[in-house]
């Protein structure tokens, strides 16, 4: 009921149609960042989401002092739906066996459209305290997407990111996703 301008004709026949289902709610019609964080954290089964990523969720749009530009018409998630997931899934999507950093970097970059980068300096801000295996385990998400449109497509140029750090448990190398939002 949540779902809004859905069909109720809509059909769902398999897994692969309630997956894009999922991601067709969470591009076009996002209901506020706890329930965007909500769905992402049963869509992306392949990723970790540290505690307060509804939180950062808030701070899509947000203006650094450094900034030329001004707050966007719609700020938070739903301002910034479409590339939020469309970045998601391309972390949820790749690989990460026998690969090199480099190259995951490469992979999502090109699946999601958008420059995916390691931190140049200051990666001490960017090491979070993740609940991994029931212990407090810090990961450095130092890398990012940089997510630079919003959904009105405005034409500004955004400096929004999405940062996430690999890191492996019982011997499963995973994606753990710290923030979505602006820059940090």
């Amino acid at each position: 009921s949540d779902w809004k301008n859905i069909s109720p004709e809509y059909q769902v026949n398999s897994d692969c149609d309630l997956q894009e289902l999922a991601l067709r709610v969470l591009t076009e019609q996002p209901i506020g960042e706890m329930n965007y964080a909500t769905l992402c954290k049963k869509v992306f089964s392949n990723l970790e989401f540290h505690d307060e990523f509804v939180d950062t969720l808030k701070t899509h749009g947000s203006i650094s002092h450094q900034s030329k530009y001004s707050s966007p018409y719609i700020t938070g998630i739903n301002g910034f739906s479409a590339s939020t997931t469309r970045s998601l899934k391309s972390l949820n999507d790749i690989d990460l066996n026998e690969k090199s950093t480099q190259e995951i970097l490469s992979e999502i970059a090109a699946a999601s459209g958008f420059e995916c980068t390691p931190q140049g300096a200051h990666k001490n801000r960017l090491r979070f305290s993740f609940n991994i295996s029931g212990n407090s385990t810090v990961v450095n998400c130092e890398f990012h997407l940089k997510i630079n449109r919003n959904n009105s497509n405005d034409g500004v140029h955004y400096q929004d990111r999405v940062y996430f750090g690999f890191y492996t448990s019982e011997g499963i190398r995973k994606i753990y996703v710290a923030h979505s939002g602006c820059h940090l």
